[in-house]
């Protein structure tokens, strides 16, 4: 485990202690000044596949499904927990190297429409396709790296 991990489970030593801490709110706050994909992805900040590694598998998972319930109550969309558990998994297996400065812009570009608009419902489809718009933008980003 790195020093940055062992920082994170001495601050937050259950992942309900986490997920409290990284509330929707909570992260769009500290992160309102991130408006570009380089400036979320320069973060260095934790990644959702070391949450995997610091608490268990479930808990990215767990975070995930805070942002699409905060999306549908954002929307005033009704959902399905059973749609909303199954999405934030395939969300993490597409995204699971993004940190979570990345995540907080790509929810906080959803709710301003930035790829899309919701149509009264949660189409995981769509939802699914903008993350892979993200990933595309971050893609452009990485490979002009150094």
């Amino acid at each position: 485990m790195t020093d940055r991990q062992k920082a994170v489970l001495k601050s937050c030593p259950t992942p309900k202690d986490l997920l409290v801490t990284l509330n929707h709110q909570a992260l769009e706050k500290k992160y309102v000044a991130i408006r570009t994909v380089a400036d979320a992805y320069n973060t260095g900040y934790l990644k959702l596949n070391e949450l995997k590694k610091i608490y268990s598998e479930e808990t990215p998972h767990l975070l995930i499904e805070t942002w699409l319930i905060q999306l549908a109550l954002f929307f005033d969309i009704p959902l399905e927990e059973g749609r909303v558990r199954e999405l934030a998994w395939l969300i993490y297996d597409d995204m699971h190297f993004l940190n979570i400065a990345e995540m907080t812009l790509l929810f906080t570009r959803i709710k301003k429409g930035y790829y899309g608009k919701f149509y009264n419902r949660i189409d995981p489809s769509e939802i699914l396709s903008w993350c892979r718009e993200y990933r595309r933008e971050r893609g452009m980003y990485v490979s002009k790296l150094p």
